[in-house]
């Protein structure tokens, strides 16, 4: 494995960039990242608008790890998707986003658990116990990696929040039927 392929940060202080293997990333607080996502619902009132954005951002992170070899990625995605699904869910949770694990991959349905969900945690932290569900913005960015990984158009996937921790639950789960 070369140097841009490792999953340490590495910070030029000199040019203010941190790096994560060959990808330059920006470090944002939860609360920072949590905020902009519930400014954007609360000013919209439309949550639609978080699952856009994040389907937009799941398909270009699930792009990019098609062409990177992190865990030699490359080659799983020609070969066997869903080891290729787990290893962009397992890089995911290296970004402190909570841990992501694939419950279930079957013909048409896949089921993705999401344990210590920051926008979970946090919500629960400020507001209390929700009644709904309320990570629209995770449900979208694994819409828009599904998107990618198995060449379907974001249409063709559908998608519920059927768990969620800041309902209570011990998890958020996320399960999709690819048409």
């Amino acid at each position: 494995m070369t140097e841009e392929e490792t999953l340490e940060l590495k910070v030029v202080k000199d040019q203010g960039i941190v790096k994560w293997g060959s990808l330059r990333v920006v470090i944002l607080r939860a609360d920072t990242l949590f905020d902009l996502i519930n400014s954007i619902e609360r000013f919209t009132s439309r949550p639609e608008i978080l699952i856009t954005l994040g389907q937009q951002i799941g398909y270009k992170y699930a792009e990019n790890m098609k062409n990177s070899n992190i865990f030699e990625a490359k080659s799983l995605w020609t070969e066997n998707k869903e080891d290729f699904l787990k290893i962009v869910l397992t890089t995911d949770t290296y970004g402190g986003w909570g841990r992501f694990e694939l419950e279930r991959a079957e013909k048409n349905k896949i089921v993705i658990k999401v344990y210590n969900s920051f926008l979970a945690s946090i919500y629960l932290k400020r507001f209390g116990k929700s009644d709904h569900p309320i990570c629209a913005f995770l449900l979208g960015y694994f819409q828009g990696i599904l998107a990618s990984i198995f060449n379907k158009d974001i249409t063709e996937i559908l998608g519920a929040e059927e768990k969620c921790e800041a309902m209570g639950d011990d998890y958020c789960q996320f399960e999709y039927i690819l048409q």
